[in-house]
């Protein structure tokens, strides 16, 4: 059995038994699996330690987590936790069980300011290209970078802020909240079917998962079912209500523990029906008309790219990160232009070469940067490419994660973190000789 069959049969039979302590660590389940392992067994005397760490951390995280809710109560802001979290606290058997980044909480648009204004003593705003959006959500570190917090001012991508429709369902959300009290931690959470809905099948099918689970998603819904008395068809109903049936049923094809169900990593390519066939629950056909317009210009790009885009491809197989790379690498460059897209090109191209490069070691996100930082250089753009490893993965015992950006004059053209959740918003970065025009941001 590969890893991912090891964890796909423990996850579906409830129980930790199969997946070694390695891949235990590597899929982030190493608390679960002492947890739920044959006591005396081998599985759950190794992963012991994993998890009083994860009980040490989770502690230090909600004692954080408490200050900043605290701060945000007294200072009246109405904030709504709606994804990981939430469900660690409502529906597991123990919280520390469920691992997670960051604690996404969502406030009003208009409450975004204030709570910003209303952060606890050393608590910081961690820039972010990415996070520029209007409405797109502010990365928050609290004192000595222990939690992480994504505030968002959208339930919903930034896209859609837009859509009237998705601010009514937004407001039936709202008033189905629960309140989560925790010695001293107090806070608002959606309703278990709406973190269902919202925190999973509308997280993992509106945005860069491409309807892949993760398999927490499995554990979420599990738990939310076997200790909260959730049912398939209460989930349903509510989807029903909100106008996501198609989001729910898209996603439940490869996460639904009722009916014994999980799929995990599977190719986005089989999935691109489902994106059809929730486009108008996602309000993006304009997205998607706009879109295809562009295509004839942006195959121009492509094919101006695609000699170094292949070149890298080639010299890519055989290294293990993206500094090595970058130190191999010497591909053939296009000659200087006028009104080429270097960035649009390199977003495109990799669309029609994403098999191959879902071969490579590296992540997709970081060759990205590389070939962008070659084609912005062959156009005369002094970009800076930075690169380095987060201590995210020593603090899960997993692997380090590799992330780079790039920066123009010292200011951060773009982020590409190693676990691919973010992409270039510069696709509009205009060559014109002998000048080049000021950049211009696509969402």
């Amino acid at each position: 059995m590969t890893p991912m069959q090891q964890v796909e049969h423990d996850l579906l039979a409830g129980r930790a038994s199969l997946m070694t302590p390695h891949t235990a660590r590597e899929w982030r389940l190493a608390a679960w699996a002492h947890y739920t392992a044959v006591p005396g067994s081998a599985l759950h005397q190794e992963c012991a330690g994993d998890f009083a760490d994860a009980w040490a951390r989770f502690l230090r995280l909600q004692s954080r987590f408490a200050e900043l809710m605290a701060a945000w109560a007294a200072a009246g802001i109405d904030a709504t936790v709606f994804k990981g979290a939430a469900v660690a606290y409502l529906a597991y058997p123990h919280p520390a069980l469920r691992y997670f980044n960051d604690i996404d909480v969502y406030v009003e648009p208009v409450d975004a300011a204030r709570a910003l204004m209303a952060l606890p003593t050393g608590w910081l705003i961690k820039p972010n290209l990415f996070f520029d959006a209007p409405h797109g959500p502010i990365n928050l570190r609290s004192p000595c970078n222990e939690l992480e917090i994504d505030l968002h001012r959208s339930l919903f991508r930034p896209s859609h802020v837009t859509s009237s429709r998705h601010k009514a369902v937004t407001g039936q959300l709202l008033e189905s909240r629960r309140m989560v009290q925790v010695s001293s931690l107090e806070f608002r959470s959606l309703a278990p079917a709406d973190l269902v809905l919202i925190g999973l099948a509308v997280n993992r099918g509106y945005g860069q998962d491409r309807w892949r689970p993760k398999a927490h998603d499995y554990l979420d819904i599990l738990y939310l079912q076997q200790r909260l008395g959730l049912s398939s068809c209460e989930i349903l109903a509510r989807a029903r209500q909100l106008g996501l049936r198609r989001t729910w049923l898209a996603y439940s094809h490869t996460c639904e523990p009722q009916m014994e169900v999980l799929q995990l990593g599977r190719s986005r390519w089989p999935y691109l029906w489902n994106d059809l066939v929730v486009a108008r629950e996602r309000s993006e056909l304009p997205f998607y008309v706009s879109r295809l317009r562009r295509l004839p210009a942006a195959m121009r790009d492509v094919i101006v790219v695609m000699p170094t885009l292949l070149a890298l491809l080639s010299r890519a197989y055989g290294v293990h990160s993206g500094a090595e790379l970058q130190a191999v690498a010497d591909p053939p460059l296009p000659a200087r232009r006028s009104g080429f897209f270097p960035v649009r090109g390199v977003n495109w191209g990799l669309r029609l070469l994403a098999p191959l490069v879902a071969r490579l070691r590296i992540s997709r996100d970081m060759f990205r940067s590389i070939a962008t930082h070659r084609l912005l250089h062959s156009q005369g753009i002094p970009v800076v490419w930075v690169c380095g490893t987060s201590d995210r993965g020593k603090a899960t015992s997993g692997p380090e994660e590799e992330y780079a950006w790039l920066e123009l004059n010292g200011f951060p053209l773009a982020i590409w973190p190693g676990d691919a959740r973010r992409r270039v918003y510069a696709e509009r970065l205009r060559i014109v000789l002998p000048a080049v025009d000021s950049l211009d941001r696509e969402g």
